[in-house]
């Protein structure tokens, strides 16, 4: 035979949640919805990603008077190996890319991404004075350059949710040989490097 049900009891009517304990909650509540924006950025290599994460932070800057703070994965990657930072040879970018692979097979796929969050958080932790501080809105864009993997955007994705806006940043491959050949690098190297990123 069937439990008898259960009653389910209410013991405060939604008049019992009216006046300053309300105002108070949804003071709280109007004060955790953030203008906090996550941008990351993905394109293939010799596109000139950096330029437009420099014309987004401009924009955000000067028209929507955003805090900025760039985001480099392979800065991650650089710290990890003791690599060059500024090095634009073949041989770097080469190096780069397999220690990026190295490290994702170490670490997992999206260990760039959990660098990131990381390093969000301790933003937001160092920019905040208080525990409420955390909570509370703020005008800042992080911009992420640039995710490599699915794995990456869909941690990254699952965690910011609908302040995670992702952007494809393409060139045509002409223009990215270009853009790679300006660097120094000659044509054979430029074409693996097409190859293997």
């Amino acid at each position: 035979m069937a439990e008898e049900a259960k009653q389910l009891r209410i013991d405060s009517s939604p008049n019992d949640y009216e006046g300053n304990e309300a105002t108070s909650l949804r003071e709280h509540i109007k004060d955790t919805i953030t203008d906090e924006l996550i941008i990351g950025l993905c394109g293939p290599i010799g596109t000139d990603i950096n330029y437009v994460s420099q014309c987004l932070k401009d924009i955000l800057e000067d028209t929507f008077n955003y805090e900025c703070i760039e985001i480099k994965l392979s800065d991650f990657i650089k710290k990890q190996y003791s690599l060059p930072l500024e090095d634009k040879t073949f041989n770097s970018y080469n190096s780069l890319i397999g220690k990026g692979n190295e490290f994702r097979q170490d670490h997992g796929n999206d260990i760039l991404a959990k660098l990131t969050i990381h390093k969000i958080t301790q933003h937001r932790e160092k920019s905040s004075k208080t525990q409420a501080d955390l909570v509370k809105s703020k005008r800042v864009c992080y911009i992420i350059n640039s995710i490599k993997n699915y794995d990456e955007f869909r941690l990254l994705k699952l965690v910011y949710q609908n302040i995670f806006y992702f952007i494809g940043v393409f060139s045509p491959l002409d223009i990215r040989r270009k853009n790679l050949k300006d660097k120094g690098i000659d044509n054979p190297e430029i074409e693996k490097l097409v190859e293997i990123d």
